[in-house]
């Protein structure tokens, strides 16, 4: 068995089930029929090739939950030609990210699947079309099986701080042209202390171990 695996993160996020009428509702972390969605867009399949998504439906899925977001609620006001405007409610999470896996044993699909995420045929989004990716979807192709190739590899979540400075962006205003980033351990600060979880630590560790071993 070979395991695909996609990287899921964006502003926002909607992953909805079971929305009826009025109330569009978000899941907590990514739907099968959600990522099959995105599969199949990156594919070019269209709704109607029931043989096509009946095949990506065979593939066994998971989801890794690398940061959960934060919930959050929309609402659009509609105004019908007759009648009066009423209030509908959309659901969202905003700053989530998430590793999902798609198994199976034909990795020519997988391999398939993975050069269409590169290049997709139709846009991609994450549940709703007001919800595009950040970054690349596709990570990789693991040898692993699905619950092995989730709990593999160095688990991390980009945040952006506006307002954040570092010694890099002192180089970069100094007209130094250099890619940079801030490493460190996800951090809860509150009245003057700043709390981490030690996997946090150990995380951060392993990143960087890797990113020093596959330099060049």
């Amino acid at each position: 068995m070979s395991t695909l695996l996609l990287r899921l993160a964006g502003p926002m996020q909607s992953w909805g089930t079971d929305s009826k009428f009025d109330v569009r509702r978000t899941g907590r972390e990514p739907s099968k029929s959600g990522v099959i969605g995105l599969v199949a867009a990156a594919l070019g399949i269209a709704r109607q090739d029931r043989q096509a998504l009946q095949t990506l439906n065979g593939l066994r899925f998971g989801v890794r939950v690398d940061r959960e977001g934060a919930l959050l609620r929309d609402f659009h006001t509609a105004r019908p030609e007759k009648g009066t405007p009423y209030v509908t409610y959309r659901y969202y999470l905003a700053g989530a990210e998430f590793v999902a896996g798609l198994e199976s044993d034909d990795r020519a699909l997988l391999a398939r699947i993975a050069q269409a995420l590169q290049a997709p045929a139709f846009p991609l989004y994450l549940g709703r079309r007001s919800c595009p990716p950040v970054g690349r979807v596709f990570l990789k192709i693991s040898d692993e099986p699905l619950e092995a190739a989730l709990r593999a590899g160095v688990r991390y979540a980009l945040d952006v701080y506006p307002h954040y400075s570092s010694d890099a962006d002192v180089a970069v205003c100094a007209g130094n042209d250099v890619r940079h980033c801030v490493v460190g351990a996800g951090v809860y600060a509150s009245h003057g202390y700043e709390r981490s979880h030690i996997e946090g630590l150990a995380n951060t560790f392993d990143l960087l171990n890797s990113y020093i071993e596959t330099a060049d």
